[in-house]
């Protein structure tokens, strides 16, 4: 499963702003009549589990779901924090 998203910046009076949105699961690996991606909603949210092993799943899914953005928003504010010019630490 790979997450894509949107990421916007903006710059105004001095200051960053960001909103990341739009988060989509791609199946990479999903042949018709399989989806190929649906929204990350239909995963964490509509998807209701049949028995205890797929409510286990779920609350997994969800949580690696909130720990990959939780690293991503790090990740994003340590870059717009650094000086113009700096390369990064990566």
């Amino acid at each position: 499963m790979v997450l894509h998203y949107t990421a916007t910046l903006s710059l105004q009076d001095g200051c960053y702003a960001y909103d990341v949105t739009d988060f989509v699961f791609g199946y990479p690996t999903a042949q018709p009549p399989s989806p190929t991606q649906l929204p990350a909603e239909d995963d964490l949210i509509e998807t209701r589990p049949l028995n205890e092993r797929g409510a286990s799943m779920l609350t997994a899914e969800r949580t690696s779901f909130q720990q990959t953005i939780q690293q991503l928003l790090v990740h994003l504010q340590q870059q717009i924090s650094q000086p113009a010019g700096q390369p990064s630490a990566e």
